[in-house]
């Protein structure tokens, strides 16, 4: 049941991006939450190269995100590198910095970004000893060429520490809150304006 939920909302998610895309006539990208029983199936990277396919978006244009403090088995490790450096999506390793850090998915794993866990942009940048952590974690991620998210930014103090540091994405109720499908679109359509997409 998890497997099949997984494929209709990868599906469904997919047509919703692309639809937007299309009336907005700009690029979305797609970020899904991803469950390990889903990576680990024997249909998950023909179920995600169709997907692609059917809808006309390119690998670039989605991104599975996967918790750090799931476990992954060595199958569903192979499916996402394949997804990966076959079709050209994204993975990143969410919540990064919660409960224990599962360090060896970092190398079993092809990880295009971190995805820091909001309790850092909580203390920042007040707390001296935590954003030298983040500032650490920064350094690791450039090593590693893979780009960091900071998760809960709230305040033009905290925008302003992750630029400063090259953390140049980001989520939060300063950037965007959640929106419907129809506010999505709205937004999208006004992105592409200021970019000069006509």
């Amino acid at each position: 049941m998890t497997v099949l939920f997984s494929i209709s909302l990868l599906w469904e998610s997919v047509r919703q991006t692309m639809e937007i895309s299309r009336r907005a006539n700009t690029n979305l990208t797609l970020s899904l939450n991803l469950l390990p029983k889903f990576a680990e199936d024997v249909h998950f990277v023909e179920q995600v190269r169709a997907c692609l396919a059917e809808n006309g978006m390119e690998g670039k244009r989605l991104q599975f995100e996967i918790s750090e403090l799931q476990d992954l088995s060595p199958v569903g490790c192979e499916h996402l590198n394949t997804v990966r450096d076959t079709l050209g999506v994204s993975l990143v390793m969410s919540n990064f910095g919660t409960s224990h850090t599962n360090m060896p998915l970092l190398y079993q794993v092809h990880f295009d970004m971190l995805e820091l866990d909001k309790s850092f942009a909580a203390l920042a940048p007040d707390n001296e000893l935590a954003c030298k952590i983040v500032i650490a974690i920064q350094h690791m991620a450039d090593t590693l060429d893979m780009t960091i998210c900071a998760k809960g930014i709230e305040t033009q103090d905290q925008f302003e520490f992750f630029e400063e540091i090259g953390a140049y994405k980001g989520q939060g109720a300063l950037i965007g809150a959640p929106m419907s499908m129809e506010e999505m679109e709205a937004y999208a359509k006004m992105y592409a304006l200021e970019k000069g997409h006509k």
